[in-house]
């Protein structure tokens, strides 16, 4: 049994070197998709700020000065929060 234990190993070897580069590149993967729905996540929560403040804003601020002012707001929020 001696003589085929260097054998055995000669062919596990690379399957094993082949699992670590699997398991590496699978770990890559998640890292990317967790990383993505993170993004997801800050875009649709700051589309639902925008969303909010403009039917505040719209009900409670009128004229000209609730255009100007509507129209910055969103602009500044989408800037900071994307």
């Amino acid at each position: 049994m001696r003589r085929d234990a260097p054998q055995a190993a000669f062919f596990v070897a690379p399957y094993f070197g082949a699992s670590a580069r699997r398991t590496k590149t699978a770990e890559s993967k998640i890292a990317l998709a967790e990383a993505q729905a993170v993004a997801d996540v800050r875009s649709a929560a700051a589309n639902a700020a925008v969303s909010a403040a403009s039917i505040i804003l719209s009900q409670s601020v009128k004229g000209e000065v609730a255009d100007d002012l509507l129209a910055r707001g969103i602009t500044e929020v989408r800037q900071k929060l994307n």
